[in-house]
């Protein structure tokens, strides 16, 4: 009976219980040794995992190499996971002196095997070094875009030639996890910039896999040539994740309250013909 009378509770109960919080998060650290007349550059990471919950499928992750190594298949909360990897010169676009830049992904799984992954810039110098060159700005507030767990937005960037000296921008590389993915518009390159010229860029935006209620801390890199130094530079914003209406949260939320609605109209409605059988039953019995 007492279950009975309280059963339409447990949908609330569902909705307002609170597992216990666990956090994953991977620090990767590195040491580079440049072998410039071996042309090639040795890169020895290591991944910590710092957070209290262990991480499966750790992974390092080049996107614009084509190329993916796996640094352990289970790292336990504070373990460390170390790979070195090898990259010629000609791999990486090295040909001028100056600084180059090359992106990678940490990627994981947490213990129910949900893929994560952080974009991570290592910075390559070969001096001397060209300087800051260029500046750029999305416009937005805060440099921050708010977006659904799938969805596609656009942001405009300002990119502009800072020195006194015409450059070439010849390549536009997305900083960015693999949830999140960005893609230049309407941007012909190479592209030469005069001394304080400006050009806006569009950039595309789409969103999978991602969790409500996290930043994702994505950019660009622009790089080229001023004055025979190659240089590059980074930019970053900030995606928020927002619930939108039709979120599997949303439903869930929306199908329990409907039966907690549908279940109390039913005891409403029992209590109330309950009396009135009552009533009928006593009024057929003959009189004593």
């Amino acid at each position: 009976m007492i279950l009975r009378r309280y059963i339409w509770v447990l949908p609330l109960l569902l909705l307002t219980s609170i597992a216990r919080a666990t956090y994953l998060r991977l620090i990767p650290t590195y040491q580079m040794h440049i072998d410039e007349r071996g042309r090639k550059i040795s890169i020895h990471w290591t991944v910590k995992n710092d957070g209290d919950e262990a991480a499966e499928a750790v992974g390092l992750d080049f996107p614009s190499l084509g190329r993916a190594y796996t640094l352990a298949s289970e790292l336990a909360p504070q373990g460390r996971a170390s790979k070195t990897v090898i990259f010629s010169f000609s791999s990486l676009g090295i040909g001028n002196r100056g600084d180059y830049s090359l992106v990678y992904r940490v990627t994981y799984k947490d213990t129910n095997l949900f893929p994560f992954s952080a974009p991570h810039l290592v910075l390559i110098p070969l001096p001397p070094e060209a300087g800051r060159v260029l500046s750029m700005q999305s416009g937005r507030p805060g440099n921050e875009l708010t977006m659904t767990q799938q969805g596609e937005g656009k942001i405009r960037v300002l990119i502009r030639n800072t020195s006194q000296r015409s450059l070439s921008l010849e390549k536009v590389e997305p900083l960015s996890p693999v949830e999140v993915s960005l893609r230049t518009q309407d941007l012909a390159l190479p592209l030469r910039l005069l001394p304080d010229e400006e050009k806006k860029i569009l950039v595309s935006v789409q969103t999978s896999q991602t969790l409500i209620g996290s930043v994702y801390s994505v950019g660009l890199v622009a790089s080229g040539v001023v004055e025979g130094t190659h240089f590059s530079e980074p930019m970053t914003f900030l995606i928020r994740i927002k619930e939108g209406f039709w979120s599997p949260r949303n439903i869930l939320i929306a199908v329990l309250l409907g039966i907690s609605v549908v279940w109390i109209i039913v005891q409403l409605k029992t209590r109330h013909r309950v009396p009135e059988i009552q009533k009928r039953t006593a009024a057929k019995r003959p009189a004593p």
